[in-house]
């Protein structure tokens, strides 16, 4: 907060060398993944659980903190980086059956059933960090929290504009043209 206008951008400057780098060196292990694509699938499948973990528990309960959250997500950081390296171990021999019987069996595991794992992993140690420290305060959770009375009061609020400008209708009609799409590409 007490940097100037030139240490920051110096900073900044400093963050991008750094993280240019970082990606250029690890853009060799892409290819060891099949596809670009494949690869965004499956890193994308190991980042999203924490953090969705952590949203959902946050939105719908109370009890969630931020101790859980940073324990659950820092979690699911060092299992994202295991699962990748593993992921690459495997694919460096020759022949997969030469690695080791557990990282087979880890890297045989498809990744959106791997992404569901990985939540319910840090879903649960997010709910035992939260439960086993002190909780937040109400005026942080009350209106931040799903509750009844919030939605009641929306739905009378979006019951004055017209259907055009309803966002729960355009939702709908979204998720129905969505489906239409996808159900035609099929």
């Amino acid at each position: 907060p007490k940097l100037t206008s030139q240490q920051l951008v110096r900073v900044g400057q400093i963050a991008t060398l750094v993280l240019v780098v970082l990606a250029s060196a690890w853009a060799p292990q892409i290819e060891r993944f099949g596809s670009l694509f494949k690869y965004l699938q499956i890193v994308l499948s190991f980042i999203c659980p924490p953090v969705v973990a952590a949203f959902i528990l946050g939105l719908f309960w109370k009890r969630a903190n931020a101790n859980g959250a940073i324990y659950s997500m820092l979690t699911g950081f060092v299992l994202t980086i295991a699962l990748l390296i593993i992921k690459i171990q495997v694919a460096s021999y020759g022949d997969p059956s030469e690695a080791a019987g557990w990282m087979r069996a880890l890297d045989e595991i498809h990744f959106l059933h791997m992404a569901f794992f990985l939540m319910v992993i840090c879903a649960s140690i997010h709910i035992f960090v939260s439960l086993a420290t002190a909780p937040p305060s109400l005026e942080k959770t009350e209106q931040y929290t799903w509750n009844k009375k919030i939605f009641t009061a929306e739905t009378e609020e979006l019951k004055a504009l017209p259907w055009y400008k309803n966002y729960r209708i355009l939702a709908i009609l979204l998720l129905i043209v969505t489906a239409i799409i996808v159900g035609w590409f099929w």
